[in-house]
């Protein structure tokens, strides 16, 4: 249960840190709805395009079969951009800007756990304890 409950709090932490970066880069605030929208649908699409590319990529590499070398790398890029177009059109910036808000969110959110997890908790102070009297 601590573990879920850790993975829900750096996930909360890096959706802060993107609203955070999206709305510094934009200029403006950004809805944090459509932040939250993009999060959830940036890894689906990045999923869409990767097996997109795939499959363009196994079709051009029947013609030509040395391009199977570049099927990975490429189906990758198009998942990429596939995914940071969806953050782009749901909150308004660029390609670029939004590509940099995820990578500043990505360094605010493991600097913040880097810092949560390696940060010296002091011990706790025991309350006190009642008098016996024998």
């Amino acid at each position: 249960m601590a573990d879920l409950l850790g993975l829900a709090v750096w996930a909360l932490l890096w959706l802060l840190a993107l609203w955070g970066s999206l709305t510094l880069l934009k200029g403006r605030p950004v809805n944090p709805l459509l932040v939250l929208l993009a999060t959830v649908s940036a890894p689906v699409l990045f999923v869409v395009g990767f097996v997109a590319g795939l499959f363009i990529s196994a079709a051009m590499a029947a013609v030509f079969p040395p391009l199977l070398l570049l099927a990975v790398p490429s189906a990758f890029l198009l998942g990429v951009l596939l995914a940071l177009a969806a953050i782009s059109a749901l909150t308004g910036v660029g390609i670029l800007r939004s590509l940099l808000a995820v990578l500043l969110a990505t360094l605010i959110a493991s600097m913040a756990s880097y810092l949560i997890w390696h940060t010296a908790v002091p011990p706790q102070i025991a309350g006190p304890t009642p008098l016996r009297p024998f």
